[in-house]
């Protein structure tokens, strides 16, 4: 038999003996698989073609152009005389409920019919509408407002109107569609009110259904290309190359979640590495060779990791075909049928294999270190720790760093020039992740090793715990590095997220939650008109009563100067677009400005906005010019204003400021403005329901003053405790299940301690401290570690990436949550293992008839 089989064999045997182990090792392994092996079987179905795409929106039409109406002498026209043309009018309106229900719906009377039915709709509950008062709704707006077949629709905007529900249906390219159908031929219909808006609320389309021996000539295409239109001849083919691309990218960063993983399959491999020593050493006296040796430990990866990927594909094909509502539901569409490549799924095993084949090589490299005897006793003594080794982890971690800033100024400045290198610098980032994880791993057991000296200064269950982690600190480091990863993972997830959050608040400035700005405009010609009329304003303080009315000013150039108000610099001019906003003490109290403005407005009576680069101070100042205020040019044609300006950043302000002492100083026009409304608490989602009624009331005006309201409605954002408190959890589980598996493992391996301590008395709650205070150093140990681990490589990708910018991002350092994150990760860690160490000794208590033979 070669060595090769024999290898093979008692790799097979012991992944058998060991079917924890083993198991714990292949769920590793199928997470990943599943995740890859779902995103490329999803990334080939969503990649249909247009002519699919255009089936599932029009059914068995062929073009549909975006005019109302084609004339004869329309090419269009010409070379599809022999097809059916229907109009078909749809649009999308804010509507309300006379129960004060608000929903953007779509208003349609394209209605399909024969064949047409089953490739656009499905889930049909009653039936088509057929005349004025009937329509069909579809299922998800029949769930938001609460309707079935046969209730009424009654709608109070943007039109009052009312239909009956003969039917509701689902549109099978977008599930969540919110859409009203009308009868195409009647009149009076919900369409044809709408239609009376203003044209923006309703577009027409022509769409043509022609014969199906038609084939399309190269005029007809070519006129198609031009035009706005929808059809099922051009562009026909789906974008494989796209789609592979994709793949391909997910198999990379596949490789970085498989090193990740690998770095916890390694500890479940060094932890049972002991039990395996007088295999081991069997081995060696019969001869065996070192790449034999290897290979019998490697080889049990190999069919773990293999196992596990083979499981973990067929989970996710099970999950898909299983989960296919719920996979349509996130899609919004039906899927037909997946598209399962067998090229897509073999590189995502390969990969499965070959990292639980590297994770089971590397214990298994230094136990096959050991001398024949030491192996056949059962013990390796542990000797310090290779310096060569903490030095290559320092060099990788210090290499990664510099790889990440590399590969990130480098994509920046690749996609600023409009290069196409973004996949090399893509593939360094990710080799300089890896260096920086297998460097942490690398070090971590010479961190680990510094414990020993530590527990002589202990006592108790402190020293003997941090003396066994420390002593057998080539399993207990892969544990440490294990936790450090997730750790690591945590912190960059915080440090991005509260920066992204500080960078969005800093962005631009927004009206205060409490304040709206109106201003007036005329519908028909756009022009600004100011102040909003007093009719107006009544209508608003009816949603805001107890609301604050503040009229403001603005300061404009005379005619005779121009439009522009400029500053100068140096003899540089600075031009500031449109009036100035007079900052008298009530429009200050309204806007709540930051202090540097008010210190601004004091020592310079204006103040002017700018994008400020990394080079100039946050706050500057215009010198003051001398002489005649108005600006000339060469002919003596005045072009703007001399201003003595201070100079802030233009996020800070919602335009350009000057006081009312120094704009009639300057001669300048003071004219009433727009109006702010002042509630006194933020205003509520009912009060910003109200105003956007108002406003789209003024949008449907065909002629006269029309308000224009502005107010802060931010999006729902999760809070900084739902974020905090997410991310703490997803650590805390998978940091603690880390712990717990090297821990689990562990406790054979390290049984005879156990004995011996029972022997000598020690007692069953002095065993259950013992194990929490180890999983309470392993915890520690890895969480305090990953901090920098994730903190200094989001630091230095950012850093890389603003390297030039005018607006460098500030990195946050998630105080709160790293403080958070050290003390919740190792506490829970502590009582899990104390409960789990008190379950397993009352479910199965030393005795002395097992303890030398179990």
């Amino acid at each position: 038999m070669s060595a090769a089989n024999v290898a093979l064999r008692l790799a097979r045997r012991e992944v058998i003996r060991r079917p924890w182990r083993s198991l714990v090792v292949m769920l590793l392994v199928i997470v990943p698989v599943v995740a890859l092996t779902g995103f490329a079987v999803m990334v080939r179905t969503m990649d249909r073609t247009p002519a699919d795409a255009f089936e599932a929106r029009w059914g068995s039409a062929d073009i549909v152009v975006r005019e109302a109406a084609l004339a004869p002498s329309d090419p269009i026209a010409q070379l599809t005389a022999d097809g059916t043309v229907t109009t078909v009018r749809s649009g999308t309106v804010r509507a309300m409920t006379t129960d004060d229900q608000r929903e953007w719906i779509e208003v349609t009377d394209h209605v399909p019919f024969g064949p047409d039915w089953s490739m656009v709709m499905d889930d049909l509950d009653g039936r088509v509408p057929n005349g004025p008062d009937e329509v069909l709704i579809s299922t998800e707006l029949a769930r938001e407002l609460d309707l079935a077949v046969a209730d009424r629709l009654a709608l109070e905007r943007p039109v009052d109107a009312e239909a009956t529900v003969v039917g509701t249906a689902r549109w099978r390219d977008d599930l969540d569609r919110l859409a009203v159908m009308v009868d195409a031929g009647a009149e009076g219909t919900l369409v044809d009110l709408v239609a009376e808006l203003p044209e923006r609320y309703v577009a027409t389309a022509t769409v043509i259904d022609l014969p199906a021996s038609f084939e399309p000539q190269p005029e007809l295409l070519a006129a198609l290309e031009a035009r706005w239109t929808e059809n099922r001849f051009t562009d026909a083919g789906a974008d494989d190359e796209r789609a592979q691309l994709a793949i391909v990218w997910s198999w990379v960063g596949g490789t970085v979640a498989f090193v990740i993983v690998g770095v916890v399959i390694t500890a479940a491999f060094a932890v049972t590495a002991r039990r395996q020593l007088r295999l081991i050493g069997q081995l060696m006296g019969n001869g065996a060779s070192d790449a034999t040796l290897r290979w019998t430990l490697a080889l049990q990866g190999s069919v773990v990791g293999l196992l596990g990927g083979i499981a973990g594909i067929g989970l996710a094909l099970l999950a898909l075909e299983v989960g296919q509502p719920v996979v349509e539901r996130i899609v919004d569409r039906r899927i037909p049928s997946y598209d399962v490549r067998p090229g897509d799924l073999v590189p995502v095993l390969v990969l499965a294999t070959l990292a639980a084949t590297v994770a089971a090589l590397i214990p298994a490299r230094v136990a096959i270190r050991t001398s024949v005897l030491q192996a056949l006793a059962g013990r390796r003594p542990v000797g310090p720790y290779p310096r060569r080794v903490v030095v290559w982890g320092a060099t990788a971690c210090v290499g990664g760093l510099a790889l990440l800033a590399v590969a990130t100024a480098g994509a920046v400045r690749d996609g600023r020039a409009g290069g196409d290198a973004t996949w090399l610098f893509v593939l360094t980032g990710i080799a300089g992740a890896l260096g920086v994880i297998l460097g942490t791993c690398a070090m971590a057991p010479a961190l680990i090793a510094r414990l020993e000296p530590l527990a002589g200064r202990l006592t108790g269950t402190s020293r003997l715990a941090a003396r066994s982690v420390a002593r057998q600190r080539t399993r207990t480091g892969a544990v440490v590095a294990a936790v450090a990863c997730v750790s690591a993972g945590a912190v960059a997830a915080s440090t991005v997220w509260f920066t992204a959050v500080q960078e969005e608040a800093s962005n631009f400035w927004s009206l205060p939650e409490e304040l709206v700005s109106v201003t007036s405009y005329d519908s028909r010609t756009g022009r600004d008109l100011g102040r909003p009329t007093a009719e107006s304003i009544a209508e608003l303080l009816a949603v805001l009563p107890d609301a604050e009315v503040v009229p403001t000013r603005a300061a404009r150039v005379p005619s005779d100067v121009g439009a522009q108000t400029s500053a100068t610099d140096d003899g540089a001019t600075r031009m500031v677009s449109g009036p100035l906003l007079v900052a008298d003490a009530a429009t200050l109290e309204a806007l709540d400005l930051d202090p540097a403005v008010h210190d601004a407005l004091r020592e310079r009576g204006a103040v002017i906005g700018e994008w400020m680069d990394a080079f100039v101070e946050p706050m500057g100042t215009l010198p003051v010019v001398p002489g005649d205020p108005v600006l000339v040019d060469d002919q003596g044609r005045p072009t703007g204003l001399r201003l003595d300006a201070a100079v802030v950043d233009v996020r800070l302000l919602p335009q350009d400021l000057i006081t009312e002492e120094l704009a009639t100083e300057l001669g300048l026009s003071i004219e009433p403005a727009g109006t702010y409304l002042r509630s006194p608490a933020p205003l509520t989602q009912a009060q910003r329901d109200a105003l956007r009624d108002i406003q789209e009331d003024g949008w449907i005006v065909q002629g006269g003053p029309v308000v224009s309201l502005s107010f802060d409605d931010p999006p729902w954002t999760p809070s900084t405790a739902l974020v905090t408190t997410a991310i703490l959890a997803v650590a805390t589980a998978v940091a603690l299940g880390v712990v717990g598996l090297g821990l689990a493992l562990s406790a054979a391996e390290t049984k005879d301690e156990r004995d011996v301590l029972a022997v000598i008395g020690a007692r069953p709650s002095t065993l259950r401290r013992l194990a929490a205070t180890k999983a309470l150093v392993l915890a520690a140990t890895g969480t305090v570690i990953g901090v920098p681990l994730g903190f200094v490589p989001t630091w230095v990708v950012s850093a890389a990436a603003d390297a030039g910018s005018y607006d460098p991002t500030t990195v946050v350092f998630p105080w709160i949550q790293v403080l958070l994150l050290v003390v919740a990760v190792p506490l829970v860690a502590t009582a899990a293992t104390h409960l789990a160490s008190a379950v397993s000794l009352r479910a199965r208590p030393v005795q002395a008839s097992t303890m030398a033979f179990d």
